[in-house]
């Protein structure tokens, strides 16, 4: 096997915990009650993924979501409530990424959009992080306008990385996304939500040694 140089983490569901259930409570509070359909933790659809997908705005996808909530809903309070899809940012992690990055290449590539993006910001700031400082570079579907697990998104990450795919170990918690990148050369680790990170990609990198 070869040896691997980069790690590639998707970011919700590995990352960053959800809470399904509160996202879709929020916008029921904002009388949005079609959230629900898109909000799939791996693969959302309608507005969410339009906005994923860089189709449409943070603020086109507030007022979209306005149009049909309660009179008075602000586009604060629907970017807030989307937020909420997004429990946390285990401190756990980001040490481990910190701890990574002294060997490996770090990356993330996440089907992800600027409310979540601008909010994941916020979580690493408060512990003296960023996307910028603390990743060797962030690939978000919403600025590719590709989103997993299309080949084309995919390779346009390797070829940016610029490293033989095999390189490169993808963390990713949908089994779909990973087929996807194994199918693209890609090493991977099918990560399971909310069991120990640090202890599933310690114990993958070492069966690859």
């Amino acid at each position: 096997m070869n040896k691997i140089e980069a790690i590639l983490f998707d970011m919700g569901g590995v990352l960053i915990s959800f809470d399904r259930k509160a996202c879709i409570k929020n916008f029921h509070k904002l009388g949005y009650y079609k959230m629900e359909e898109q909000m799939d933790a791996c693969h959302p659809t309608g507005l969410v993924s339009s906005m994923e997908h860089g189709d449409i705005t943070a603020d086109q996808f507030c007022d979209a979501i306005i149009a049909e909530s309660n009179p008075g809903t602000t586009r604060e309070e629907v970017a807030n409530a989307l937020m909420s899809f997004c429990s946390s940012f285990p401190v756990y992690k980001m040490e481990l990424i910190k701890e990574l990055r002294k060997k490996y290449k770090v990356y993330i590539l996440s089907n992800s959009n600027p409310i979540v993006m601008d909010g994941v910001s916020k979580w690493l700031a408060a512990q003296g992080m960023s996307f910028e400082k603390d990743f060797d570079g962030c690939f978000f579907s919403c600025e590719m306008k590709l989103q997993k697990p299309s080949p084309e998104a995919f390779n346009h990450v390797i070829n940016s990385i610029d490293l033989p795919a095999g390189k490169i170990l993808f963390i990713d918690d949908s089994i779909h996304n990973c087929e996807a990148g194994a199918a693209c050369g890609l090493t991977t680790l099918h990560y399971i939500q909310e069991s120990d990170l640090r202890a599933a990609v310690l114990q993958r990198l070492t069966e690859l040694q």
